[in-house]
């Protein structure tokens, strides 16, 4: 058995049959699961397979296949606040053949809906769509993983965002960019701030007509050049199944040297307060 298939039995054992508290998806954020502010329902909550490819973290020079395995939710706390937390637990493999195992770093974080285009927010949802939506947004990852193994960088990294979305004919769109600021574990109280932009689109057949036929997606990002870290960039794409409990099925691929070479994920979620409009067209990774 390779190496790589020895890495995802590993996951698929000990990731999921223990449950271990979703899946972080990188301090630099070139690769997205959907910002849009308006996810449609109240939330949902699920477990999640990712695997990396050729990934390098953060400041780092060497890449390392990377396994991972947790929960993920998202839950609209308020009338126009969203919630997400991701926690994952991670193998990374590197090309020698050392393993290091543990669990990664917490992520949570916030978007605020904003109270623009009510009306024709309200109009659209008549009409069976979700309608404009406009969000800022902020997200924390803390210093909870072993940074000896790097699994984690032993700094606090934070990114703040804007997105819009809406509907576009039979498709959900939606497009935004931010700031990430990280702390370089190398340096006591250095930092590198790294732009990065990012959009995608969704589509899915109204549920009462076609409930099996799969939600498509597909995502794009660029993090910037910055003083310490080269440009990512990767494209996404993904399937999903069900309504109220959903399967997903996502893959992509980098477009730099210092993205990874490629990703696949595999999740399960269940999600609740679905109502007519917002029968899911949002990415699920």
């Amino acid at each position: 058995m390779s190496k790589f298939a020895t890495a995802l039995l590993t996951a698929l054992l000990g990731g999921f049959s223990a449950l271990f508290p979703v899946v972080t998806h990188g301090a630099i954020p070139d690769r997205f699961s959907s910002l849009d502010p308006d996810p449609g329902g109240q939330g949902s909550l699920g477990l999640l397979l990712e695997i990396d490819q050729d990934l390098i973290p953060a400041f780092r020079a060497g890449p390392r296949d990377r396994v991972s395995a947790g929960f993920q939710g998202r839950w609209m706390v308020a009338d126009r606040v969203l919630f997400e937390a991701r926690w994952p637990m991670i193998m990374d493999l590197h090309p020698d053949g050392h393993r290091e195992t543990g669990p990664g770093d917490l992520e949570l974080g916030t978007t605020l809906r904003l109270p623009i285009a009510e009306g024709l927010r309200t109009a659209a949802r008549d009409a069976g769509r979700q309608g404009p939506s406009f969000g800022l947004g902020w997200r924390v990852k803390l210093p909870n993983a072993a940074d000896e193994g790097e699994l984690g960088s032993d700094e606090t990294d934070v990114t703040v965002h804007a997105v819009a979305a809406g509907d576009l004919g039979p498709l959900r769109g939606w497009a935004g960019g931010g700031l990430a600021i990280l702390g370089d574990p190398g340096k006591l109280a250095a930092q590198d701030d790294i732009v990065f932009l990012q959009a995608g689109l969704a589509w899915s057949a109204p549920a009462e007509r076609s409930p099996w036929l799969p939600a498509l997606s597909a995502s794009g990002g660029v993090a910037l050049p910055s003083a310490a870290n080269p440009t990512r960039a990767g494209l996404d794409a993904g399937l999903a199944w069900g309504q109220r409990w959903r399967v997903a099925l996502g893959a992509g691929a980098g477009l730099t040297a210092a993205s990874p070479t490629a990703l696949f994920s595999l999740g399960i979620e269940h999600r609740f307060g679905l109502d007519a409009p917002g029968n899911g067209t949002q990415d699920q990774r």
